[in-house]
């Protein structure tokens, strides 16, 4: 990975926006006063690759600023690509990765999610982040990461640099494929006892195929009787069907003379009563004669009543309308006078209104001015008090990043005081006495100058709190102000329309009084309706001089129709005299008719008797076919049933050839598969972590343990070297077997020793030569390719010997990588590096320079 461009803004100590182009040199040093911001650029770096940091949490996010951002551009295998992080205070931040096409443009690489993403960012890389900052970065406080790891992760850690990740998924396909064979050969075992269960059937089956032949050969024999039986039954029925027809046609001959009998009955009874009827009709002629006379007296003088009444109803139709209209006439005039008299009596009101209205209106005029004047100030004090909120919230944000800086200055002073040695225990450089006085007394002046900006903030802060209260009253007694002028205009609207409307009824009243005095004299007079009063008295005595009784009319009709059935009575005694002598001869001969079929009857109902009784004792000896058909069908469904057992059981028998040849054909499959079972298992330990991986670690770490010693010997002048074991005796002496591990073994003048016995500036000395051989190492093989390297530390802890010696082994290994960044606060060591990054802190923010 080589940086070309740095992006940052609103990251840890960069509150404004910085960008670095890395592509104008190979080796430079950024340099900058501790707590500048020189280590943030790396944790820039490794954040916006991999969202880890020193920090990782939202204090990554400048005190000052909402959003941290960053931007980092970079080329990896002949190919240019894009990070860009974003994440804001309490939020979910964001990652986007990109390609540079051939053309310029950028391919989008971002996955459905951060971590997905952040995944096929390490998958470029080749490393993860633990991974990337042990071989390629040299962090503040991390030099000893990759040295101080246990003895496995050690390994496992060398073994993603060497790119040995691959072989574990070889190791994991390998166990996949095992278990998948395993998989078949559990299926194959679970059939193989299947098949074996089956066979062990045999004798069973067997008896089973013989049992289920004798069974069908019986019932077959029995369904056989059954069906003879049945034809014998069924050939008699047929017989007595045909006699049970002869006796139903007999019953149904003699159901048809009694029917014949019953209607000449019934035509017999009719005309006896028809016979009877015309003689009592004969009886009462001479009183039908008389009513009938009555009849037609009543009739003629009804005939006469209802011609006066239609002309009397034609009268009384005339003088409907003109008394309706007498009617309505008065009933208009007397609505009209009370409607007038009820509106007459609001008089006296609507005067006293108006009165007190005109009182009022002017006394609202009034109050509306005064709040308008009042409200006309509101736009001046809103743009007064936003100034006055701007500039308080302004000094408070910098009185909580002035205090945050205190608080940071003071813990400082209390750490230089605290410290005892003669190292800085800011920047790790040898420190005498009067730089320790010195440097506290620079903190400390800086800490005075930031409470005096502190206080005066604090004095402003007071004086703004004071105009915002004074601002904030003056607007509630505008909005006060509104509130009163809007109410009191709705009271002026309502009072001046109200004015308006009492003004107009006053006048319709003066209307109202002269009207009520045209109203009331026609009313005691009666004259509203003279003409059609003279009408009505004319026809009136028409109607008087008809001489019409309505009461008369209603007798005579009650008559007439109490009468009337008379002129049927009398239609009926001719018709009775002309029809009595047939009918009377009818009668004769119905009688003889009926007499006749009687014995007729007699006769049939004899016979059919006789038939039916022989039926009954023929049909007595018959069984019930129905039940015998079900019996018979209940045999065949048993024998089909039977039949069905017994070709299951004859292919039970006949399968176990079959899965004899299964059995054999299974056997062989299971034994090829048990083969590659053990083939997968040799490879699942070949590609393991003690197997492939550990060879090619073993194959790696010679050629790291000379340039590590290459590297060491500069730095030592000599007297240092380190080697590398890959295995180690267990502490039980009776195993012959040794386990793997992944010591350090450090020799200097004294002997040899195990790296965790080192510390201080020999133990820097070791970590920068491993550090720096794995790196030089890796840059030349095809798994991780670590083109840049960065070193954050070490130089402090070393004399001015140990400084040049490592300026000198920078200068050696960096053929080997395309960017080598080396990070100082000492002044002396600029000048040793052909670019430098400056890095600078104002009050507000970090900056950067490149030279």
């Amino acid at each position: 990975m080589i940086p070309v461009k740095l992006q940052i803004h609103g990251f840890l100590s960069y509150q404004d926006p910085v960008e670095i182009d890395f592509s104008g040199f190979d080796l430079a040093c950024i340099s900058g006063a501790n707590g500048a911001g020189k280590s943030s650029l790396l944790d820039a770096i490794t954040w916006v690759l991999f969202g880890s940091a020193r920090r990782n949490d939202d204090s990554i996010i400048n005190t000052r600023s909402d959003t941290a951002r960053v931007v980092l551009v970079f080329q990896y295998e002949e190919e240019t690509y894009r990070v860009e992080r974003q994440k804001s205070k309490n939020k979910t931040g964001s990652l986007e990765f990109t390609v540079q096409t051939k053309s310029g443009g950028w391919n989008i690489l971002t996955s459905e999610s951060i971590r997905a993403t952040e995944a096929r960012i390490c998958q470029t890389l080749r490393m993860d982040y633990e991974t990337f900052i042990n071989a390629s970065f040299f962090l503040q406080g991390k030099a000893d990461q990759f040295a101080q790891q246990r003895p496995a992760d050690r390994k496992r850690i060398l073994g993603s640099i060497l790119g040995l990740e691959r072989w574990a998924a070889y190791q994991e396909e390998a166990g996949r494929r095992k278990k998948q064979v395993q998989a078949e050969i559990d299926m194959l075992d679970g059939r193989l006892g299947e098949i074996s269960a089956e066979l062990g059937e045999e004798e069973r089956r067997k008896q089973e195929l013989l049992q289920a032949e004798t069974e069908k050969e019986a019932l077959s024999r029995q369904r056989s009787a059954q069906e003879k039986t049945l034809q014998g039954y069924e050939k008699l029925e047929v017989a007595l069907k045909a006699q049970r027809d002869a006796v139903n046609r007999m019953e149904l001959d003699l159901l048809a003379i009694q029917s014949r009998k019953e209607k000449l009955s019934t035509h017999l009874h009719g005309r006896s009563v028809d016979i009877q009827t015309a003689e009592e009709l004969l009886r009462d002629e001479e009183q039908i004669e008389k009513d009938f006379s009555a009849w037609e007296a009543a009739r003629k003088e009804k005939e006469d009543l209802e011609k006066l009444a239609t002309r009397y109803r034609h009268l009384e139709t005339q003088q409907q309308e003109p008394l309706r209209m007498m009617a309505a006439a008065k009933a208009r005039l007397e609505q009209e006078l009370a409607s007038l008299e009820t509106e007459f009596k609001k008089a006296p009101a609507i005067r006293q209104e108006l009165e007190t209205l005109g009182k009022t209106i002017p006394e609202l005029k009034v109050t509306l001015d005064n709040a308008s004047a009042i409200m006309e100030s509101r736009p001046l004090l809103d743009a007064e008090l936003r100034n006055v909120n701007e500039e308080k919230a302004r000094l408070e944000a910098e009185n909580k990043s002035l205090k945050g800086e205190m608080d940071e200055l003071r813990e400082r002073i209390k750490t230089l005081q605290a410290a005892a040695g003669a190292d800085c225990p800011l920047c790790g450089q040898e420190l005498s006495s009067d730089h320790r006085v010195e440097l506290t007394n620079s903190l400390e002046r800086e800490g005075i100058a930031l409470k005096e900006t502190y206080l005066a903030n604090n004095r402003l802060i007071a004086v703004k709190t004071e105009e915002k209260a004074s601002l904030e009253n003056r607007l509630k007694e505008c909005d006060q102000a509104a509130r009163a002028h809007q109410q009191g205009l709705g009271a002026y609207n309502q009072a001046t329309a109200r004015q308006v409307m009492l003004e107009q009824q006053r006048q319709e009243l003066d209307v109202a009084q002269k009207r009520m005095d045209e109203i009331q004299p026609l009313l005691a007079s009666g004259k509203y309706a003279q003409d059609v009063d003279t009408l009505v008295k004319k026809l009136a005595g028409e109607m008087i001089a008809l001489g019409f009784d309505p009461d008369r009319l209603e007798t005579v009709s009650l008559l007439e129709n109490r009468l009337r059935p008379v002129i049927e009575k009398r239609n009926q005694i001719g018709e009775a005299k002309a029809r009595l002598e047939p009918m009377l001869r009818e009668k004769i001969s119905l009688e003889n008719q009926v007499q006749e079929i009687e014995s007729e009857a007699a006769l049939r109902e004899s016979e059919f008797e006789k038939a039916r009784h022989e039926l009954e004792e023929q049909s007595a000896g018959l069984p019930d076919l129905n039940s015998l058909r079900a019996e018979l069908d209940d045999l065949k469904a048993r024998e089909v049933k039977l039949i069905g057992d017994y070709g299951k059981a004859r292919q039970n028998v006949l399968v176990l050839d079959k899965l004899r040849e299964r059995q054999t054909e299974l056997n062989t499959r299971r034994v090829e598969l048990t083969t590659r079972v053990a083939r997968y298992k040799i490879l699942e330990r070949a590609f393991g972590k003690d197997g492939v991986q550990a060879l090619l670690i073993e194959e790696a770490l010679p050629e790291i343990e000379t340039h590590a010693n290459e590297i060491l010997d500069r730095l030592s002048g000599g007297n240092m070297s380190v080697q590398f074991a890959t295995q180690k005796e267990y502490k039980d002496k009776n195993r012959d077997d040794k386990r793997e591990t992944l010591d350090i073994l450090i020799s200097d003048g004294a002997g040899s020793r195990v790296y965790e016995l080192f510390s201080g500036g020999e133990a820097f000395r070791v970590n920068f030569a491993i550090r720096l051989a794995l790196s030089r190492v890796l840059a030349h093989r095809a798994g991780a390719r670590l083109q840049t390297l960065v070193i954050d530390e070490g130089f402090g802890s070393q004399d001015v010997d140990g400084r040049q010696r490592l300026i000198e082994t920078i200068n050696m290994v960096q053929p080997d990588f395309k960017k080598i960044l080396v990070i100082t606060h000492l002044e002396e060591l600029k000048e040793a590096f052909p670019a430098r990054i400056e890095v600078e802190k104002n009050f507000q923010s970090s900056r950067v320079t490149v030279a």
